[in-house]
């Protein structure tokens, strides 16, 4: 193979390395333009999906502050007319879930096992996995198919729920 190389002219040569750094370079934009697509695309969905767990959070404020689970659950069912939302719950301060929303499709599973697995107790958010779920919605780039948005709801400084939102 050295030799083959060695017996082409000067101009062959500079004509390859010339064809092949132009494709490193096109190979290169192209990789950087499609990573800064996904982060631009998931950014907009993420601000969308946080806008909608504002309106929720604050609609919810009353019916959280007294308990009113009906008015709470109402809320989320609102999603229903998001295809793209496949589950959501609000939980309060101290991780009892107050309602449930999910959406199955395509094959795709809403958030697995947000409540603790106790039969007696089933309405407690596990906190290890609301603290994984709150930490996975801060991060820049989700490799994943779905995402989630954590989002707390505060009333004079005082976190009174938290609503986790999980879209594909």
């Amino acid at each position: 193979m050295p030799n083959i190389y060695r017996r082409r002219k000067i101009k062959n040569k500079l004509t390859a390395a010339f064809i092949f750094s132009i494709a490193a370079v096109l190979i290169g934009v192209f990789l950087a333009f499609a990573v800064l697509e996904t982060v631009s695309s998931q950014r907009a969905v993420r601000q969308d999906l946080s806008s909608i767990a504002e309106v929720i959070g604050n609609s919810t404020i009353a019916a959280v502050l007294f308990e009113d689970e009906t008015a709470i659950q109402e809320s989320l069912n609102a999603l229903k007319t998001r295809s793209d939302v496949l589950s959501a719950y609000i939980v309060d301060s101290n991780l009892r879930i107050l309602a449930h929303y999910s959406h199955e499709r395509d094959g795709e599973h809403p958030i697995a096992h947000l409540s603790i697995e106790d039969p007696g107790n089933p309405a407690w958010a596990d906190p290890d996995r609301v603290a994984s779920l709150r930490f996975e919605s801060g991060r820049t780039l989700i490799l994943g198919r779905s995402l989630t948005v954590v989002s707390d709801i505060d009333m004079e400084g005082t976190r009174l729920s938290t609503i986790v939102i999980q879209a594909s």
